[in-house]
């Protein structure tokens, strides 16, 4: 059962940042003048670094590959955007209630992720299968 919800649980979680970094891609320019609106520096690169690093973590998640450093890496990921761009507490009235739920989704997916990390990513996965052929055979 635990590796069934292991796998389960990974991939709609992937989903998620898998669809976000596609999107980026598409609207890189938007993505940096939203960066750079924030105040970081290189905003362009940062775009890139951002859609690159979200899209890799959520093959990782989903394939079961390298799934620890993956969830802790969309874990970096989702805490900076959670904190530069659904900081509720520097909105106002509908502005504020909509950044509050973001900021708790967020929360709860950096939960998600965290127990992933701790968790791995079970038995059917891309690390189980390659621990598995990479095992020294005993013939009897």
């Amino acid at each position: 059962m635990r590796d069934i919800a292991l796998l389960v649980g990974r991939v709609p979680l992937a989903a998620l940042y898998l669809e976000s970094s596609v999107g980026k891609f598409g609207v890189l320019g938007g993505v940096a003048d939203g960066l750079a609106a924030k105040g970081y520096p290189a905003a362009l690169l940062l775009a890139v670094l951002a859609a690159g690093g979200e899209f890799a973590g959520a093959v990782g998640v989903a394939l079961g590959l390298c799934t620890r450093v993956a969830a802790l890496g969309l874990v970096v990921f989702t805490v900076l955007a959670t904190l530069s761009f659904h900081n509720f507490w520097a909105f106002d009235d509908a502005a504020r209630d909509g950044q509050y739920l973001h900021f708790m989704k967020n929360l709860g997916l950096v939960g998600g992720l965290l127990i992933l990390a701790a968790a791995g990513s079970g038995r059917f996965s891309l690390n189980a299968w390659r621990a598995r052929r990479t095992r020294p055979q005993i013939e009897v």
